[in-house]
């Protein structure tokens, strides 16, 4: 059964399935610029901070399943990779230095 949260609903359509593309580049950059910093905590509440912060500087870019056009998102990819890659590195360094646990 699958699950269906009603917050998420509007006349029974359900919004689940739209999907914010920055999202993803945050996760990619994060799996390649993580390993080189050996100060940061891998914890799942270093790395849930991070990826919070990173997406809070970024512009959401969502991106419906039905209409999902595969060329666009590659170049929106392309197009913001610069700057998620220093927002990423900006956000391992804020929460290397500052963790929320000791």
């Amino acid at each position: 059964m699958e699950f269906e949260n009603p917050d998420m609903n509007v006349r029974g359509h359900s919004f689940e399935e739209v999907r914010n593309l920055t999202e993803k580049v945050v996760t990619d950059n994060m799996n390649r610029l993580i390993p080189e910093h050996n100060k940061l905590c891998d914890c799942y509440e270093c790395l849930d901070d991070v990826y919070a912060l990173s997406l809070n500087k970024l512009p959401a870019l969502y991106q419906q399943p039905i209409s999902g056009f595969p060329d666009r998102e590659i170049k929106l990819t392309k197009e913001i990779e610069r700057e998620t890659e220093k927002v990423v590195r900006g956000a391992i360094i804020i929460v290397s230095k500052t963790p929320h646990h000791e």
